[in-house]
């Protein structure tokens, strides 16, 4: 009897053994699940921190493109507000038109009367018999014209006859006409040119001399010549007089007119007309001018810039030109208004120098009306030592 109970409590203890190998197996199996779990849970960590880095990255990128959305948002406001401007100076201007339009009516219409008048006039015995005497006075005024031309032109020889205010090949090589008719170049400046607004050497141009002086009328050439040059008017923007004595002591020294000095000696010699100018870049970049022998400046001002030519390495003359299209249709030299208003107005000089960008990273350049790129070309960029990342666009910026 006791043996069948053992025999049954071993049973028992078998079946017991057989339900705890069973929990083993089972507690195994989730031991491997949990396993898997925490390696799942390891990976997703990772892809956790890797996307919170790539989360912060982004953040400083959207920060920087914010404040360059703030920037463009200022310039659009900037450019609605120029064009609501020029909508009114348009809408006054079609004003004015129609009121001249309404005005040559008019004229016309006193013309025709005034033209009936006159033929009624010369088919008068009186209007014929005094024609002769007409025509003798229109000679002698014409005489008059004449003898006071060489009048002037004889004192000029005269008092200019020791210095070198005509430069006699220049003349011959800018107007060809002068050539041709092989009359003195010096004496038809003086009988016609002078009249006729042309420059007596290459650094004199009638548009710029007008504008540093317009408190002068008629002729600019003819003030020049006579007044303008002893009176060291300003003749030319890229032509720098106080920078040419400082940058040459020996010149300030002689006492020498520095425009004349550069017009004879300066130019040969690789002395620089102004800070920003180098005739060097010039005769470098066009090889048929420095083959030539002219005075670099000379060409830019007369010829250069109307074929795009550049004389600052970061000004490009036809991008300017392209993009402000009031100084392409004024004619105006595009360097020189660059130089006197273009640069504090924002307009960039070149397809990568950003103005707008000069005016937010220091405001003070606005401020002051100063010219971005000359700020930036004088160093006075001390607290960012890198300020091409903050001035110059990409190219892929400047493609969009």
């Amino acid at each position: 009897e006791k043996e069948g109970v053992i025999a049954e409590k071993e049973g028992v203890i078998a079946e017991k053994e057989g339900i705890i190998a069973e929990k083993e197996g089972i507690i195994a199996e989730k031991e491997g699940v949990i396993v898997s779990l925490n390696e799942g849970i390891a990976s997703r960590d990772e892809q956790i921190q890797e996307l919170t880095a790539r989360v912060t990255q982004n953040a400083g990128v959207i920060t920087e493109k914010d404040r360059e959305i703030g920037v463009l948002n200022e310039a659009v406001i900037s450019r609605d507000a120029q064009i609501t401007g020029l909508q009114s100076q348009i809408a006054e201007k079609e004003n004015g038109i129609a009121s001249l339009e309404t005005q040559i009516s008019q004229k016309e219409h006193d013309l025709h009367h005034l033209r009936a008048y006159l033929d009624l006039v010369k088919s008068s015995w009186s209007w014929r018999l005094t024609a002769p005497m007409r025509a003798v006075t229109e000679k002698v005024k014409s005489v008059v014209k004449t003898l006071k031309r060489y009048r002037l032109a004889t004192w000029i020889i005269w008092t200019h006859r020791k210095t070198v205010i005509f430069d006699r090949e220049w003349y011959l090589l800018r107007y060809p006409d002068v050539r041709k008719s092989g009359m003195n170049p010096f004496l038809h400046f003086l009988m016609h040119g002078v009249y006729e607004g042309r420059a007596p050497h290459g650094l004199y141009t009638e548009e710029t001399y007008k504008l540093l002086n317009s408190d002068i009328s008629g002729g600019g050439a003819l003030h020049y010549i006579i007044h303008g040059w002893r009176e060291s008017r300003h003749l030319q923007v890229l032509f720098d007089k106080d920078f040419y004595l400082e940058s040459n002591k020996d010149v300030k020294k002689s006492g020498v007119d520095p425009i004349i000095h550069y017009l004879k000696f300066g130019f040969k010699e690789g002395r620089r007309p102004h800070r920003y100018i180098d005739p060097k870049f010039y005769l470098n970049s066009y090889s048929d001018i420095k083959e030539s022998g002219i005075e670099p400046l000379s060409h830019y001002l007369h010829w250069g810039w109307k074929a795009g030519m550049r004389i600052m390495p970061l000004f490009d003359t036809s991008f300017y030109l392209n993009h402000n299209h009031d100084i392409r249709d004024s004619g105006m030299e595009p360097l020189t208004h660059y130089m006197i208003a273009g640069g504090s107005e924002g307009r960039n000089p070149n397809a990568i120098f950003d103005a707008r960008k000069a005016w937010v990273r220091v405001p003070a350049i606005k401020e002051r009306d100063q010219n971005p790129l000359f700020y930036y070309l004088d160093g006075k960029w001390d607290k960012d030592p890198s300020p091409e990342q903050t001035l110059f666009l990409s190219m892929a910026e400047n493609e969009v």
